[in-house]
């Protein structure tokens, strides 16, 4: 098996670095980047066209970077003789094109179909031997090319095929993309060529054979504005600078890194019933390959939020390497909210990979929080409120003993108080919701009064997916033991002194070759071996990756299950700032239910729909809308789509 050298992988990493990681688990950003993202997505779409030089026209464009053509072998043939049509894959230097369909796994295969000709028999695509490449971080191998790639599709004259020229077509499929994870997908795209059938022609020739060849060093994809010369003030490009280095610094950017700064100014709206209403602008600053993938971003925002007043927000994110990235995000508004998430991982420690780690911590301050009490049967007249403040977090060490298996052990700590929460929020119907602490009903709820909560853990995880994030095909599946004590109850009542938590992550990914279709299959449990363990650590269902016809942490309960069908249809792409963004649409049903010793008969079937828009092979914009037992519900916002 041929391994990347350690050359190739620096510049893989350093330049075509294609790697984000949302560790913020169960937690979804705000959906006024998806608006802000609309918004943008229909200024860019009318841009202008762009003065590029002499070198610059001769490389290929961001949205289509791979040059392909077809050829015949032979330009004029006789009947009944054969010959041979040359399909050539001219890449960029540093990316990757998918070998046949059957051997190829990240980017996706490589399908040539020819389109019937009464006068032309068309035998298999003649592919030539793929080099075998490791995945990232342990995670396998897949089968890809490099270069230029030259495939031959043999065929035959029938020995009464009329003379004169005849127009050949073939329907080629092919994913451009790096080790990290695939771009997007150019499905059954045509291309036609022509070949005359002359009875005085010479007798057939020896075949051309299939093979691969190195392309120039300067051959890689053209640079891009993609927006209109008026608008280039608001989505300006910088050049090298202080302040450059600077933000690369920050970036964690290592020296000849190849990527640019740019800077867009958003202003956002988002609404939930837990969060309110909350209106605001701010600017972001991206870092970004050549190829326009985003590897890292700082965004400054001011807002006002209908329960908060105004307020301050930031987000960080940084991915220097592949499956090597830190995020940061804060919140603050005033003394009654702040909030500040930090997900760091690295899983490239040691000579060989063979070793990484994650951490996620938490620190929050915000009374705006919803409980509707603990089970299945709920209700959302049931609502109150409290004041959820947190510091705590995880670390996990792992380590790599084989191919797409990772073993790790970890530590947890969560402190957790209860507060009344503000007073002067309404429900539209029932009047002010009133605070947790003051209802009697609740005063057997385990942990009402916080508590602080220490133990460890144990990881096992399996991944075979095509790519991380936005896969197409695979498993994944993660499985956490976790053994904790209450070290400090607060004074909350008859709460467990040491218990056991387990959750499983199961996910299986199905597509067609083209990647026109996708099934989704995903399931959870989770199941503790106490009714008394604190509210906040038991299981919970609701949000953004779990039911999605609710708010994040509706339902309560000792063990929960939760499963999901989703299938999803590629549309087509656009161009979003410069940026190649695919665009998919999606049905899903989604079930789940919370449930103490008896499951019970209040399991939850939400079926709803969704739209992606995604920067291959990581970010994306995502809406959701489903419909459950409080009414039709949205979630969406910037993620990293799973």
């Amino acid at each position: 098996m041929q391994l990347l050298t350690g050359q190739q992988r620096n510049l893989l990493a350093n330049f075509i670095n294609t790697r984000m990681h949302d560790t913020l688990r169960g937690r979804s950003l705000t959906f006024y980047s998806l608006c802000c993202a609309i918004c943008i997505a229909v200024v860019s779409s009318t841009a202008l066209p762009q003065t590029t030089s002499a070198q610059e026209a001769d490389l290929p464009p961001i949205e289509d970077p791979v040059v392909v053509s077809v050829a015949p072998a032979t330009e004029t043939i006789a009947p009944g003789e054969s010959s041979a049509l040359v399909v050539t894959f001219k890449l960029p230097k540093f990316m990757w094109l998918g070998a046949a369909p059957s051997e190829a796994r990240t980017p996706a295969g490589t399908r040539i179909q020819m389109v019937d000709h009464d006068a032309f028999t068309f035998e298999e695509p003649q592919y030539p031997e793929p080099s075998v490449e490791g995945v990232p971080v342990h995670v396998g191998t897949t089968r890809v090319y490099e270069g230029e790639v030259q495939v031959v599709v043999p065929f035959t004259v029938a020995s009464n095929a009329p003379t004169g020229t005849h127009t050949l077509e073939a329907l080629i499929t092919y994913t451009p993309g790096f080790n990290a994870g695939s771009l997007a997908t150019h499905a059954n795209t045509r291309h036609e060529t022509v070949v005359t059938v002359d009875e005085d022609a010479s007798s057939s020739r020896p075949l051309p054979a299939p093979g691969v060849a190195e392309v120039p060093d300067y051959f890689i994809v053209q640079r891009d504005e993609g927006y209109p010369t008026a608008f280039s003030p608001m989505f300006h490009e910088y050049e090298p600078s202080a302040f450059t280095d600077v933000l690369h610094t920050l970036f964690m950017d290592p020296p000849d890194h190849g990527k640019t700064i740019r800077h867009a100014p958003f202003p956002f709206i988002s609404s939930s019933n837990q969060a309110g209403l909350s209106l605001g602008g701010g600017v972001t600053f991206l870092n970004t390959t050549r190829e326009a993938i985003m590897t890292g971003s700082l965004s400054i925002n001011a807002f006002h939020n209908q329960f908060l007043g105004t307020g301050l927000g930031f987000d960080y994110l940084s991915c220097p390497a592949a499956h090597k990235n830190l995020q940061i995000s804060g919140r603050f508004s005033g003394s009654d909210y702040r909030e500040l998430q930090v997900a760091w991982e690295d899983f490239t420690v040691g000579a060989d990979d063979r070793w990484g780690f994650q951490v996620d911590g938490t620190a929050v301050t915000d009374p705006r929080i919803r409980f509707y009490g603990m089970g299945p049967g709920t209700k959302e007249r049931d609502v109150a409120i409290y004041d959820h403040r947190e510091v705590g977090g995880t670390l996990d060490v792992y380590h790599f003993p084989a191919q797409k298996l990772r073993v790790g052990i970890g530590y947890k700590a969560r402190y957790v108080e209860v507060g009344r929460g503000l007073d002067d929020i309404d429900q539209v119907v029932d009047g002010p919701i009133p605070a947790l602490l003051d209802l009697a009903r609740f005063s057997d709820v385990p942990g009402l009064g916080g508590a602080t909560v220490m133990g460890g853990r144990f990881n096992v995880i399996y991944d075979a997916r095509n790519q991380e994030f936005n896969p197409s095909s695979g498993f994944f599946g993660k499985f956490t033991a976790e053994v904790n004590e209450v070290v400090d109850d607060h004074n909350s009542t008859a709460l467990v002194n040491t218990y056991g938590r387990f959750l499983l992550d199961l996910r299986q990914y199905l597509s067609t070759v083209d990647k026109r279709w996708q099934l989704v299959l995903r399931s959870e449990a989770t199941v503790t071996t106490s009714d008394r363990v604190p509210f906040f650590d038991q299981a919970q269902l609701g949000g953004f990756n779990s039911l999605r016809a609710f708010d994040e942490g509706r339902f309560y309960g000792q063990h929960s299950v939760f499963g999901s069908m989703e299938i999803r249809r590629t549309v087509g792409s656009i161009k979003m700032m410069s940026f190649p963004m695919t665009i998919l649409m999606s049905a899903f049903l989604d079930g789940g239910q919370v449930f103490n010793s008896a499951f019970g008969d209040d399991f939850n079937l939400n079926p709803g729909m969704a739209v992606r828009m995604a920067n291959p092979p990581n970010v994306g914009f995502t809406f959701n809308v489903a419909y459950g037992q409080d009414g039709i519900y949205s979630t969406g916002g910037i993620s990293l789509p799973i």
